[in-house]
């Protein structure tokens, strides 16, 4: 499930750098770790399939994020502090900074 954060932290990432909205890479990291923190499943899978749509990712890659999803939702109670995250659809399933407060900027 690390792995899968990081996928989405990292293409934000580039859609915020290098994407039409063209933010300097302190300002589009910051902004791509809020986005992993407060968005929900179901806005993830939006991501994906816009992504998809864009031609940013193939439909194999939809696939598998979508599974890789749908596992962190049943999964991320079982990995960290389960008193304060839920597995429902609606719910934030990498809010934990576990997920996103390692990332750090150097040499861009």
């Amino acid at each position: 499930m690390p792995d899968l954060a990081t996928a989405l932290l990292v293409a934000k990432f580039y859609d915020l750098h290098r994407g039409k909205d063209l933010l300097p890479p302190a300002q589009a990291l910051r902004q791509a770790q809020n986005w992993l923190r407060v968005t929900s499943a179901q806005g993830f899978r939006d991501y994906v399939r816009t992504a998809v749509a864009d031609g940013r990712l193939t439909k194999t890659d939809s696939q598998l994020l979508e599974n890789a999803i749908g596992n962190a939702r049943k999964g991320v109670a079982t990995r960290v502090d389960s008193a304060s995250l839920s597995v429902s659809e609606t719910d934030r399933p990498f809010a934990h900074p576990y997920f996103w407060g390692g990332f750090t900027l150097t040499g861009l």
